[in-house]
């Protein structure tokens, strides 16, 4: 992650935070609110927790990591979680810098082929 600066990385880091500890992958009318978690982030909610409260000493190039940040990005920035108001209350940079940095930490991981970047579903992991 030497290749982005301090500022990304606190983004990243606000990102992970905020599908961690926030209203954004869960379903407060559901019997289990969190049913829908795993299935959207490719871990569970407290392997994300345990990620985001370590951040940023993780390991990046593991693939939970990797999963933690791709997905979470992608889910604050593409799912529709009807909590964008609640966004500045976790993350204290626009979308559109979020979505900079997304692209950034994609092409710096080979994570995309340059052309599916704006598609939610080409950028899951």
């Amino acid at each position: 992650m030497e290749s982005l600066g301090n500022q990304e990385l606190q983004i990243i880091g606000e990102c992970l935070k905020a599908v961690a500890q926030g209203p954004f992958l869960v379903d407060p009318q559901a019997d289990d609110p969190w049913w829908e978690f795993s299935t959207l982030m490719g871990l569970k909610p407290e392997e994300l927790s345990n990620i985001a409260d370590r951040w940023p000493d993780v390991d990046s190039a593991s693939t939970d990591v990797q999963l933690a940040i791709n997905n979470s990005m992608n889910n604050l920035l593409g799912y529709p979680h009807g909590c964008e108001a609640e966004c500045s209350q976790y993350i204290l940079v626009p979308a559109a810098e979020v979505a900079r940095v997304f692209d950034k930490w994609r092409a710096l991981t080979a994570q995309t082929d340059g052309d599916s970047s704006n598609d939610y579903f080409n950028r899951m992991m």
